[in-house]
């Protein structure tokens, strides 16, 4: 009975309460409000704020009462009531956000009060989502004023980078950075700002090179507009990217410059003090780390010097962290840093403690493996592991250029370095790595290895905007790069980013894992599939990659056998080796493929996925001592890109192809004066601009480009067997073998081209005055290595020449190769020099001619490995068209055919063996 009258009482006075709230406001009208204005009464407005949205607004059409929301607005911005003005912003949008009336300045303004006034109040979240719309508009609408667009680019990118979405800030930065240039931005300081957060984001992010270098652009470009604490801090962040990315010995020449700027900046030392002493920390274990490793006698006396001088900071950080001065993840850095320098001084107790304090997985995994804990070792290693995948997957929402650079990152730990521990753990004083870890090892390698073709993904629409934008690129590095064109490259830089980061999210629903269980259903009896990795040697002291490496093989087996064969082959020094040497031959096959023979056993076709020194030599031509047979006598080797595009290509039905077309290219008129000679004593070689290269005059190689008289009759004789098969045939010589008619075939069904081909691993020293090459500019040249690979075609001797032609130049390199459509093409036959060759790029293959043809979308590609003989080159295609058209063959059946009989007709490999087909 009592606990009901207090029940009653408290609904009592709760009743009493409102009743008073609402008799004290019912005092307050629009009328009033009205006059409070006029008055600049402001005090009671912003007292009755909620009465005035609840009671007066709320209660009213928006369409009446827009004009007194924008009011209020005003009056709680001037007031510094921004949590108000936001909720009167929000008002005077949503009535412009109906359908009927989303459009306009009016749209336009509510997006950007609400934006603004988010800011103001650090809601990054809401500035984030009113931004982005705001940007959304004025793109779609193409608003001619476009300082509204840099007004929400730049709220848009701060907001990202205020919340730690570095991934996301740096493409907002790019965008930015390109309005800024197209739309002349004059606001040196604001620009500055922003690259200024670029390269930090990008130093968040451990993409340390970019960021190195755009710290010192914002130096050298900016220097008269940034003052002299903001360049000191652009040259801390160079100095912490050359410790970090391990460049110990330059960033102690770094710091030793530095440090008297620093000395004589109180606004440097109050700030970033500690900071430098942790980045100081972290360089002098390195430092350390290097000498212990080092051959000079007095190494180990400069070691202790550093590491004690480690340690000396690590006991002054120590007390900082005591005193919670640091956040969680510099407690850790300075922890895991302090373990190792323990680890480093054979104190493995305190590198233990430190490590756990460090919350570490990597640090911990060395300790336990130093105090024999294999166990707990592998539970920690396989947890590092787990996390940096989510952490890449979290940050890999770049343009394509930024996202393998962190797959790079990825590779080295969660590949490189687990193959590396599989390995020490099957040393004999260790207890074998169990088949989980060789499962998840091998599994995160295909799922790593080879990327995804944007081409088969994504609408024409989009294939179209992003290879235009790269054509803009290519032509003009191909002209005289002069300081606006070098910022107009710099521009479409970071369109391409823009775009492909979009790209990129939009492929994230089509990723296909697969796993080694896919792999082995798609075998039958007496096939079996091999990956060979080339793996870095890896030091988990650090941890970070060390010199040498070696191959880790995997072995999959049809015939109901689910074993996962894995072992490791030792690398061999391929710079003495010839390739085309029979007694070379038999050393490879004794070191790089015997191990690997006697697990295949007796099965016949081995799919197989090259790295390494593997892409370098066809596996046909090795040459086994014990039968005297070459492997194309004894096995049918099949190359696939990846684990991912074999394990697609088995499971897809055989395309069927309605149209037999084919393009044919060859003897082009290099000179470009339509009188190319196919007199073979025309040949006569001589030395060029670039002295380094020579065509020898029975081969298809070299840079000095002569006319091929074999391509002529090449051409001439495969086009007879297209015709006599009904095919439609475009055959294309002399002046019409040009750049320009091959950038235009469209999907032809065989598409061959016989011409000069060129790989140039590196870049001549030769002529330092000379800064071009190969028609492009040397620098630009010197940092793309698919500019560094090509093919030649009429008029190619004047760009070698030196001339800047208007149109085409005669070269096509490999960027330029990858925009061609060829979804709809079986067959892409280069026949040339070198044109399987590229650099070499662990988890994304080779880098060249092999790469662009494949994303452009051949389904097979006929390439070379080394120089070919022009004449037997003419031969070799010949005969592989004749079986394939004649007798109903497959392309594998006809090239391995075509192969042995030249082999009959000419035994040494250099002849028969040059070319590799990829892909069935």
């Amino acid at each position: 009975m009592i606990l009901k009258y207090r029940y009653l009482l408290i609904l009592f006075f709760i009743s009493f309460q409102w009743s008073f709230s609402a008799q004290k406001n019912s005092d307050y009208s629009l009328n009033l409000l009205y006059d409070d204005i006029k008055s600049e009464n402001f005090y009671r407005i912003i007292s009755e704020n909620s009465f005035i949205i609840d009671s007066i607004i709320s209660k009213h059409s928006n369409e009446n009462y827009i004009d007194l929301v924008y009011i209020l607005y005003i009056i709680n911005t001037k007031e510094y009531q921004f949590s108000n003005a936001l909720e009167y912003a929000k008002l005077f949008l949503s009535y412009f956000e109906k359908e009927n009336l989303k459009y306009g300045q009016y749209y336009l303004n509510g997006l950007k009060y609400c934006a603004e006034t988010a800011s103001i109040i650090d809601s990054n979240e809401l500035v984030i989502k009113y931004s982005t719309l705001g940007i959304d508009f004025i793109e779609s609408n193409n608003f001619l004023d476009k300082s509204e667009l840099i007004f929400f680019l730049e709220l848009n990118a701060n907001s990202k980078f205020y919340l730690g979405k570095y991934n996301e800030a740096i493409m907002s930065y790019r965008k930015l950075l390109f309005a800024y240039d197209e739309y002349s931005y004059q606001d040196i300081m604001v620009v500055s700002k922003c690259r200024f957060n670029l390269a930090t984001s990008y130093f968040y992010l451990g993409i340390f090179d970019k960021a190195e270098k755009l710290f010192n652009e914002i130096i050298d470009i900016n220097n008269q507009y940034i003052d002299d604490l903001t360049r000191l801090i652009c040259k801390f962040y160079i100095y912490k990217c050359l410790v970090l990315t391990n460049k110990h010995d330059e960033a102690l020449d770094y710091y030793f410059n530095l440090k008297p700027e620093i000395d004589k900046t109180p606004d440097f030392k109050s700030n970033f003090q500690w900071d430098f002493c942790t980045v100081n920390l972290i360089n002098y274990c390195g430092l350390g780390e290097l000498c212990l490793k080092s051959n000079n006698p007095d190494s180990v006396l400069l070691a202790k010097n550093y590491l004690n001088k480690a340690l000396h900071l690590g006991r002054k950080l120590e007390k900082k962290i005591e005193n919670k001065y640091f956040s969680q993840q510099t407690n850790e850095v300075i922890y895991q840093t302090i373990s190792l320098v323990h680890y480093w001084m054979n104190n493995i107790e305190l590198s233990q403690k430190y490590a756990e304090l460090s919350h570490n997985n990597a640090v911990k995994t060395i300790c336990f493996i130093a105090e024999n804990k294999q166990r707990e070792a592998d539970s920690v290693f396989l947890e590092l592991l787990r996390d940096i995948n989510k952490t890449f997957h979290s940050k890999a929402q770049l343009g394509i250029d930024e996202n393998l650079i962190l797959k790079r990152q990825l590779v080295p730990f969660n590949i490189m370095a687990l193959m590396n521990y599989i390995n020490i753990r099957d040393s004999e004083d260790a207890s074998p790595a169990n088949d989980k870890m060789v499962n998840f090892a091998f599994e995160n390698w295909i799922n790593f290895n080879g990327n995804l073709k944007i081409n088969n993904y994504l609408s024409e629409e989009k294939i179209n905007e992003i290879k235009n934008l790269k054509a803009q690129k290519n032509k003009i590095i191909e002209g005289a790069l002069t300081p606006s064109m070098i910022k107009m490259v710099s521009s479409l830089n970071d369109s391409i980013a823009i775009l492909e980061s979009m790209l990129l999210n939009e492929l994230n629903s089509f990723e296909i894992k697969i796993s080694f269980e896919n792999i082995q259903r798609l075998l039958n009896k007496g096939e079996v599939y091999v990956d060979l990795i080339e793996v870095k040697n890896f030091d988990f002291k650090r941890p970070k990659i060390q010199d040498g490496h070696f191959y880790q093989v995997f072995i999959l087996k049809g015939e109901m056998d689910t074993s996962l064969y894995y072992f490791s082959i030792p690398s061999v020094d391929s710079k003495s080796l010839d390739f085309k040497n029979q007694n070379d031959l038999k050393y490879l096959y004794n070191e790089l493929w015997e191990p690997i023979a006697e697990k295949i056993g007796d099965a016949k076709t081995v799919y197989i996925s090259l790295g390494g020194i593997y892409n370098n030599f066809n596996l046909n031509t090795l040459y086994n001592p014990e039968t005297e047979k070459y492997l194309l006598e004894e096995k049918d080797i099949r190359i696939v890109n990846c684990a991912r595009d074999f394990a697609l290509s088995k499971e897809s039905e055989k395309k069927n192809y309605i149209s037999n077309t084919a393009s044919l290219f060859g003897f082009p008129d290099f000179d470009g004066n339509n009188t190319v000679s196919t007199d073979s004593s025309n040949l006569i070689v001589s030395q060029r601009d670039f002295n380094t290269f020579w065509l020898d005059s029975i081969t298809r190689g070299g840079m000095e480009a002569r006319p091929l008289p074999e391509t002529k009759t090449e051409i001439e004789n495969i086009s007879s067997t297209f015709k006599s098969n009904n095919w439609q045939v475009s055959f294309y010589l002399e002046e019409n073998a040009s750049e320009t008619n091959f950038k235009n075939q469209e999907n032809p069904r065989v598409l061959h081209v016989a011409t000069h081909g060129y790989f140039l691993e590196d870049v001549p020293i030769e002529n330092q005055d000379q800064n071009r090459l190969l028609g492009v500019d040397k620098e630009v040249f010197s940092q793309d290595p698919m500019l560094r690979s090509g093919l030649l075609f009429s008029g190619a001797n004047k760009t070698l020449n030196g001339e800047i032609p208007l149109a085409e130049n005669g070269l096509l390199s490999a960027a330029e190769a990858s925009l061609l459509d060829l979804r709809e093409t079986e067959l892409v036959v280069l026949s040339a020099c070198e044109t399987g060759r590229g650099e070499i790029k662990n988890s994304e293959g080779v880098y060249g001619l092999r790469k662009a043809f494949a994303d452009a979308g051949a389904q097979n590609i006929i390439m070379s490995l080394w120089k070919v003989d022009d004449k037997v080159t003419q031969e070799f295609m010949t005969r592989f068209y004749e079986i394939w058209l004649n007798e109903r063959t497959t392309i594998r059946e006809a090239f391995n055919r075509t192969q042995l009989e030249i082999k009959a007709k000419y035994p040494q490999p250099y002849y028969w063996g040059a070319f590799i087909l990829v892909g069935e």
